[in-house]
């Protein structure tokens, strides 16, 4: 069992279990793909709990799925779409009855999100975890418009951080947000870890087999996420590149204000909507046929991107496509130092000019392909899994592994 002094343990000699929301990737997901597929998957165990969230999303699950790679098991409880508020004590009950009868015990309980923070703290309490990890993917005390949902939320998020044996931040800034908001954790358990990002399978094409003065848009279209200043700036393109296209791929329907905005700014033959594509090798060659990658998050003090890492960019790079991105998440600052993409203010000029360059500069745009590619791969999922069980305070015996396919944040 992993103790409380700095002694390692092999991970083969380990009992990991990670409780994750279902509706999120990140982390949690890519570190079960990492450990099942490692050698020791027979001789240690690994189960994974997939939990709903609460709000909207609780309706879009059915079950809860408990696989137990240790026995090459997959047990799964059915569950019905309950009230948001009372769905996580279902769900927490369901999954208590299952490691009490099931007799788990476990070293570390990885988690994420407060209601799976508070739970897993609850197990280590009861003594089926030794220590719990947080995985904290943004931090955004202002989240709700309730002075008292966000009182809650803060005090909850700060208890299970305090409480659990380490803190998992995926970007450098939440640290520093913390603190402004009064929230101090031992700098000794603090891990910082950030998305793990693969490499596409397929090589990307040369430039003279892209899409003239294409760009791609992938993931969500929230008002964080700037589509509007696209729509703005793209209007300034196409009187110097009449052809300019913007190649869309998203979750559900294209929001109705957006269509209107592009209609009203008759620019609606410059936008394509491909809707969401399932396939990760038609995914690839959506993304990989366009020049230009495009992340103009928005600024603003309540904004979770000032905190969260961003998959947007990474995306794109790892697709050999140069994204233009602007100075809100922390990434940005990664890539400029790289050189691997184009940082901008958020404003339709700088967004239309870093465009117009990139669609005109072949020798400027192979460069920013190549850092980019470079760039990403050193954030593949060995490297990043690896280091992240050390920190936790395992010896990985054999980092070799072939993780398939990276699951990503939209």
């Amino acid at each position: 069992m992993l103790s409380s002094t700095n002694t390692s343990q092999k991970i083969s000699q380990s009992k990991v279990f990670i409780l994750w929301p279902k509706a999120s990737a990140s982390i949690g997901v890519i570190l079960a793909s990492f450990l099942s597929h490692h050698p020791w998957r027979k001789r240690g165990a690994l189960t994974v709990i997939n939990h709903p969230v609460l709000g909207s999303l609780v309706r879009e699950t059915e079950y809860i799925t408990h696989p137990t790679i240790s026995k090459n098991k997959t047990r799964t409880l059915k569950r019905e779409p309950y009230l948001p508020i009372i769905s996580p004590m279902i769900d927490g009950l369901l999954t208590l009855i299952y490691l009490i009868r099931a007799r788990r015990r476990f070293d570390i309980c990885i988690t994420a999100g407060i209601e799976l923070g508070l739970f897993a703290n609850f197990l280590k309490w009861f003594g089926i975890t030794r220590k719990t990890a947080f995985v904290v993917m943004d931090y955004w005390p202002r989240r709700y418009k309730s002075t008292l949902k966000n009182k809650l939320y803060y005090h909850i998020y700060s208890w299970c951080s305090k409480s659990s044996d380490f803190v998992i931040d995926v970007s450098p800034t939440i640290n520093g947000a913390r603190i402004r908001d009064g929230i101090h954790i031992d700098p000794a358990k603090l891990i910082y870890a950030p998305h793990p990002i693969e490499p596409a399978s397929k090589s990307y094409p040369p430039q003279e087999q892209l899409l003239p003065d294409s760009m791609i848009w992938t993931g969500a279209l929230t008002p964080e996420c700037g589509f509007e200043l696209v729509i703005n700036a793209v209007e300034i393109v196409r009187k110097t590149k009449p052809g300019v296209t913007v190649h869309i791929t998203t979750y559900g329907e294209f929001p109705g204000h957006l269509q209107k905005a592009i209609e009203e700014k008759g620019v609606k033959d410059h936008f394509h909507f491909l809707g969401y594509i399932k396939d990760e090798s038609e995914f690839q060659e959506a993304v990989q046929m366009c020049r230009i990658g495009l992340a103009p998050y928005a600024p603003g003090e309540t904004t979770v991107k000032n905190t969260a890492g961003v998959g947007r960019p990474w995306t794109y790079m790892r697709n050999g496509v140069p994204p233009i991105i602007t100075r809100v998440p922390a990434d940005a600052l990664e890539i400029e130092e790289a050189q691997a993409g184009i940082i901008i203010d958020y404003t339709k000029e700088d967004l239309a000019n870093a465009i117009l360059s990139l669609l005109s500069d072949d020798k400027m745009h192979e460069n920013y392909r190549k850092k980019g590619v470079e760039l990403s791969m050193s954030r593949s999922s060995v490297p990043v899994m690896t280091k992240l069980l050390s920190d936790l305070g395992f010896i990985v015996e054999d980092p070799e592994t072939n993780i398939e396919r990276n699951v990503e944040e939209p």
